[in-house]
């Protein structure tokens, strides 16, 4: 069915957006009233759980397009901080990876798919300004050559990977902030609120500083650029099947 969301949404988008929305959700489940409604089929379901389920899928449904948007801006500040894309980084002659024999083979490939040759070294250091669109082209073109999930399964995985924690660091200040709210909020209600509501909102409030913490010290830059790492390795690997791909050809056009 075309009007549900792919698996990329799903995991690099969606994913992302529950994750955030979990302190509210969790302080929404322990502060509104379990009264309960009859629902045909499932018995009685508490009003709580309703509004949260509700207002969880509302929020997916509206800002998916926006989160994606927004780490697409916040992931240009991470690759200056790396020193370019990863992936067109791999394919410069200056690359300080293990693996450049490897990417020459790739790099010799897309010569050919475009028509356009590769930079030399030299060409990298007096104009690189041109040779990085060149390099953006043998991306691009990568990009293109492994984009079916069934035959390069590794990439797709790699890249809902790289776009959920993408998605995630670029969500980071939102997450932190509602998430130290939520915890005053609980804090709060368990000193101020009815003496027989006390241990359920401490507990949540001692659950909350753990998701925030979480969010403050493992959703980092370095964190992101694991995943970008693992789907550069994900690309080489696809671009030395078609590499390989095209040999076979070759040789028998021979």
């Amino acid at each position: 069915m075309q009007w549900l969301p792919d698996r990329y949404s799903l995991e690099a988008r969606v994913a992302p957006i529950v994750v955030l929305l979990l302190p509210l959700a969790l302080f929404g489940l322990v502060a509104v009233p379990w009264y309960g409604i009859s629902l045909a089929g499932l018995g009685s379901v508490p009003t709580s759980a309703i509004g949260v389920l509700t207002f969880v899928t509302t929020c997916c449904v509206v800002l998916a397009s926006h989160i994606g948007r927004c780490g697409r801006r916040k992931q240009n500040r991470l690759f200056e901080s790396w020193g370019g894309p990863p992936l067109r980084r791999a394919m410069r002659h200056d690359s300080d990876r293990d693996d450049t024999m490897s990417w020459d083979r790739i790099a010799a490939l897309l010569e050919v798919r475009i028509g356009t040759p590769r930079p030399t070294a030299d060409d990298e250091v007096n104009d690189s300004v041109v040779a990085d669109k060149v390099y953006a082209d043998f991306e691009n073109e990568l990009k293109q050559a492994t984009r079916d999930h069934k035959m390069f399964p590794e990439v797709a995985r790699e890249n809902r990977s790289f776009g959920f924690r993408r998605n995630l660091w670029a969500m980071k200040p939102w997450a932190i902030t509602t998430g130290v709210l939520f915890i005053l909020g609980a804090t709060g209600w368990s000193f101020w609120g009815p003496v027989s509501d006390r241990p359920l909102f401490i507990a949540t409030a001692v659950g909350m500083a753990l998701m925030t913490l979480w969010w403050t010290f493992s959703v980092t830059p370095d964190w992101v650029r694991d995943a970008a790492d693992a789907y550069v390795v994900a690309m080489r690997e696809g671009g030395l099947r078609l590499a390989d791909a095209e040999r076979v050809e070759q040789r028998k056009a021979s």
